[in-house]
């Protein structure tokens, strides 16, 4: 790509994209099948309390994870939130302060604290290191006793599980996995996400290959945990009724059911599309300096969710928050999860227990970018924006002092 500073649109140039490439999955069924689906749907006059499509929506996905239970809410928040508490966990919980917010809020709202473990650079999980600094961090403040850990399984990769389940069963503390990015991803031949822990949450927002357009479900081999999150879900769908401490609203609609049910039938074609922009970034962009793209670190076969990428602003010429901008401009929708960290951001910040350095998790916070990839991005849009951030490292000079100027004179 041949472009001169003045030509990028940060600098009044044409946008790279008149119609902007937006960030996520996007994944939808067709309008014809959609408009029989729903017309159907109408028909039958059963919008939500657990109808038939939201029923056969969860055998399916039961199969589809490999799993006794899988129990269908809302939202991933809320059902994060209910599962917490249908756990038993007391007290406080160590989760990684790179992870989105929502996380650590589901945790407040279930009455519990957070405890934040740092995270390795590499592979923005936690490690065994982190989260032996994390619990002995917690034991030295002589707050409430830790009884649980919330791991993320971030990007269509995975945590190490093995070697955080040894701490943790050496500590007695209930596991659970946040697991919002990873339907799908098999962690070994045939064996995928979903099984781990006493259960994991799944987001099924349509910035996930596996959508609802919004949506969440937990999976889990335990009857008991099942038992007691079904009750506090929701007053349908209950096959046992069993004592719960609270119940709340997280039911899921037919409408979300309906999308989902579609979401299954098209996931291994739309994998098999992720992994092919995948391979076109990884093309163009292997050979930029300061730009490196995450690997699919401890898994078989990821579901491709996410294109990765971490800037080095010292090879780069400039960081990542402001290639992003660069990005924007040109109509490349990108994200910057999760910045800054949990531990940064209100209540938490306030809190002295969470002012102790997390390195990792400041530098991936500082460094990453997620580009463009899904139903609205195919291969060769992936290749003109990976050339883009080729060309932009080159004019990184102009173009800083550009973003700088339009900082100082925002009205300018």
């Amino acid at each position: 790509m041949k472009r001169r500073p003045e030509d990028f649109a940060v600098n009044g140039g044409r946008p790279l994209f008149e119609d902007p490439v937006p960030f996520g999955q996007l994944y939808f069924p067709s309008w014809e099948r959609y408009e029989n689906d729903m017309r159907a749907l109408w028909a039958r006059g059963w919008y939500t309390n657990h109808g038939p499509l939201l029923q056969l929506f969860e055998e399916r996905l039961a199969d589809f994870f490999g799993v006794r239970h899988a129990i269908v809410s809302t939202n991933e928040a809320i059902a994060l939130s209910i599962l917490l508490k249908a756990s038993g966990i007391r007290g406080r919980v160590v989760l990684p302060a790179f992870c989105s917010v929502g996380t650590a809020r589901a945790v407040t709202w279930a009455g519990l604290e957070p405890v934040f473990a740092d995270v390795d650079p590499l592979t923005h999980h936690v490690s065994r290191r982190t989260l032996r600094d994390a619990l002995e961090s917690a034991g030295d403040d002589h707050g409430p006793p830790v009884s649980g850990a919330v791991f993320a399984n971030l990007w269509g990769t995975a945590a190490p599980r093995d070697e955080l389940e040894e701490v943790t069963r050496a500590h007695g503390l209930t596991v659970l996995y946040d697991s919002a990015h990873g339907a799908g991803t098999e962690v070994t031949p045939g064996i995928r996400l979903g099984r781990f822990g006493g259960a994991e949450v799944f987001s099924f927002h349509a910035s996930n290959v596996l959508s609802c357009a919004e949506g969440a479900a937990v999976t889990t081999d335990d009857d008991d945990i099942a038992d007691r999150y079904r009750n506090m879900r929701c007053g349908y769908g209950i096959p046992r009724r069993v004592p719960v401490p609270t119940t709340s609203n997280g039911r899921a609609s037919e409408a979300q059911a309906l999308l989902g049910l579609a979401a299954l039938d098209s996931f291994d074609e739309h994998v098999t599309h992720n992994h092919a922009v995948h391979l076109a970034y990884t093309d163009s962009l292997h050979d930029v300096p300061g730009v490196t793209l995450l690997e699919g670190r401890g898994v078989h076969r990821s579901n491709g969710s996410y294109v990765v990428a971490m800037v080095d602003a010292a090879q780069y010429g400039m960081t990542a928050d402001e290639l992003a901008r660069v990005l924007h401009a040109e109509g490349v929708g990108v994200g910057r999860y999760f910045g800054p960290g949990a531990h940064h951001l209100p209540p938490y910040v306030q809190d002295p227990t969470h002012r102790r350095p997390l390195a990792g998790a400041d530098e991936v916070s500082a460094n990453v970018v997620q580009l463009p990839v899904g139903g609205r991005t195919a291969g060769p849009v992936a290749q003109m924006i990976a050339e883009l951030v080729a060309c932009a490292s080159r004019h990184a000079p102009a173009l800083r002092r550009q973003l700088d100027d339009a900082s100082a004179n925002p009205g300018k």
